[in-house]
């Protein structure tokens, strides 16, 4: 089979089929009160995560999905070619979070966070049924 994005594959009829056998079935919404508004802010993060999730998961119930670079690699390929480019251009940045890194720290934790993902995933799709991973 040719390498194809998860939305392809997963609008193949079989898939289609296949996935909706190992769905759970809960309901789609709940009538309850809501008690904690949705910040709205970062929806595709959250489809993002989604993507991943589906992606480990299928690596680990098959054993013969690949899968490509992640986003967050993408990330760090320009962040290194950045560096070597135009060394000066910033020399510190600041997250989304308000911390601020120097240029240099934040390739160091984008690798180690690469570096720690990899790991778990590889100790995740391994295991014949998922539990929730720790890191070391």
């Amino acid at each position: 089979m040719p390498i194809m994005s998860l939305t392809t594959f997963i609008k193949i009829k079989e898939v289609k089929c296949m996935l909706g056998q190992i769905r759970p079935k809960i309901p789609r919404s709940i009538d309850t009160e809501l008690l904690v508004e949705c910040s709205g802010g970062r929806p595709n993060t959250v489809g993002t995560s989604f993507d991943y999730l589906l992606r480990f998961e299928l690596m680990r119930r098959t054993g013969s999905a690949k899968q490509r670079p992640w986003v967050a690699e993408s990330a760090l390929h320009f962040l290194e070619l950045t560096k070597i480019d135009s060394p000066n251009r910033w020399p510190h940045l600041e997250t989304d979070y308000g911390k601020t890194y120097q240029f240099a720290e934040l390739i160091e934790r984008v690798q180690i966070v690469i570096a720690n993902a990899n790991n778990d995933i590889s100790r995740f799709i391994k295991k014949k049924i998922p539990h929730k991973l720790t890191s070391k």
